[in-house]
């Protein structure tokens, strides 16, 4: 039986090339299926005679939306797949540089393949396949670069830091914190540009820090 392989992506030029590198460098039977829209995979993936013993899809995540099915990115579509069909392996690709989009990806989805575009050459493509093919789970070199700054950023958060977190979660005005803690104020400041920094935060004010630490920093408990 061929290796059923589903390529999505709304660009043809894209899946095209999917495709030709597939059949040319596999030494499998292959059957390989193209949908330029969130639209046509849908139906692709909720038709019983298409779906049966599909293999692998390959799913760009930034495409135009589908709405009628609430369906608004490839992640929505990876997501679906993973509820109905968990036995397909799932190959993601993405131009995003967004590390907490990133990493709620890698959570919510935890594809087999996860491969930044600027990673993406013909060789590359091939040898990542391959390896996910052999049970193996491949993250592209961007890929792990943003998890591994994910990671840091989590760590920054040492015993102080939280203990600013909490204390202004509780009301506690960043004038005052000082009286508080063992940091001077200019000390505390430093620290919570650090955190805003790293959270993507350009400007707010403590209640929109709170809240972006209570979205995206898991170990922080309030």
């Amino acid at each position: 039986m061929p290796l059923r392989i589903l390529l999505v992506d709304d660009h043809k030029m894209t899946t095209d090339f999917y495709k030709e590198v597939l059949s040319q460098n596999l030494s499998d039977s292959l059957e390989i299926n193209c949908c330029n829209s969130l639209e046509q995979a849908y139906y692709f993936l909720f038709n019983q005679k298409s779906n049966l013993f599909l293999d692998y899809l390959i799913l760009d995540l930034s495409m135009p939306s589908f709405e009628v099915k609430k369906i608004y990115s490839g992640e929505d579509l990876a997501l679906l797949v993973r509820k109905h069909f968990p036995l397909i392996k799932l190959i993601i690709i993405t131009g995003y540089s967004d590390v907490l989009r990133i990493g709620a990806i890698l959570e919510n989805i935890n594809p087999e393949g996860f491969i930044a575009k600027s990673d993406i050459g013909h060789d590359d493509f091939i040898s990542a396949f391959k390896k996910i093919a052999n049970n193996e789970i491949y993250r592209s070199p961007s890929i792990l670069r943003f998890t591994k700054s994910k990671q840091e950023d989590n760590i920054y958060f040492d015993k102080l830091n939280t203990q600013i977190i909490h204390l202004i979660n509780n009301g506690i005005k960043t004038k005052n914190l000082p009286q508080y803690l063992l940091l001077s104020i200019n000390a505390i400041h430093k620290r919570k540009a650090k955190i805003k920094m790293l959270l993507g935060i350009e400007s707010g004010n403590d209640e929109d820090l709170i809240r972006t630490v209570k979205e995206n920093i898991q170990n922080i408990n309030f």
